[in-house]
């Protein structure tokens, strides 16, 4: 079991994700938009170029800067394993 990492105290049990339909939500909706996007942007480039051309991008959970994109692009060749997954 894991604890909460801002206080530590408490135990998390998130909550199994359920399926949205995103003609429900406009947040939905832009966030499906955001995701055809990126996904196009990064088929045509590296997950470094996302970075550049983005405020803020997350990897893994986890919110990356252009020199972690790179290894991660390096790391995983030229991230085509990484894009036939999402």
């Amino acid at each position: 079991m894991s604890t909460d990492p801002l206080f530590g105290l408490r135990p998390i049990n998130p909550k199994p994700l359920e399926p949205v339909d995103s003609g429900d939500s406009f947040f939905v909706q832009a966030a499906d938009i955001a995701a055809g996007i990126v996904t196009a942007l990064w088929n045509r480039s590296t997950l470094a170029e996302v970075v550049r051309t983005f405020d803020y991008v997350t990897y893994n959970g986890r919110r990356i800067g252009e020199s972690e994109a790179e290894t991660i692009t390096a790391k995983n060749g030229d991230g085509s394993s990484l894009r036939a997954a999402q």
